[in-house]
């Protein structure tokens, strides 16, 4: 992976992570609040389609979170094999010749 190219992995999993944070958030206090989509005349199948959807958007959400997460990884095991080599050679003893 070119330098370029793990930069914009990284910025783009950052973005993605902090976008599905504010998603995920909102619908757990939505949850946690009780805030839930209900009204007095709503029908049993309306209240359970309005559910449905609150919490459908809560699971992708949820699941974008899990994607961005691994693309953050992705990311930062590139960068870490980049790096790799040169601390290795930097910590390791001059061998020594022999007599």
């Amino acid at each position: 992976m070119k330098p370029a190219d793990r930069w914009i992995t990284l910025l783009l999993a950052a973005a993605g992570i902090s976008t599905c944070l504010m998603g995920v958030g909102g619908f757990v206090w939505t949850v946690f609040s009780n805030n839930l989509p209900w009204s007095p005349g709503t029908t049993a199948r309306d209240y359970y389609l309005e559910m449905g959807k609150t919490y459908s958007q809560g699971f992708i959400m949820g699941f974008f979170l899990c994607f961005f997460l691994a693309l953050l990884a992705v990311g930062l095991a590139a960068w870490t094999r980049q790096h790799r080599p040169i601390r290795e050679n930097a910590a390791s003893p001059q061998q020594l010749p022999l007599t």
